[in-house]
């Protein structure tokens, strides 16, 4: 997973009574002094399209002052 300098997809269900209640997936990346958390609760682990939500969010990151 590519998205900033350094990156590592995460995920997890709750569950309610024994069913799952909602499942939460994400990518937590390093881009310079920034640490971005980029997190949806739709749907099951997507990696292709949770990573390149995150890599444009990292561009936007970076353009801010000092982080980069």
């Amino acid at each position: 997973m590519k998205a900033g300098d350094e990156a590592v997809g995460m995920g997890y269900r709750t569950l309610q009574d024994g069913d799952v209640d909602q499942t939460i997936t994400g990518v937590v990346a390093r881009r310079g002094s920034a640490l971005i958390l980029y997190r949806t609760d739709e749907g099951d682990y997507d990696p292709g399209r949770l990573t390149k939500n995150a890599r444009k969010m990292a561009v936007k990151v970076c353009g801010l002052p000092g982080v980069c």
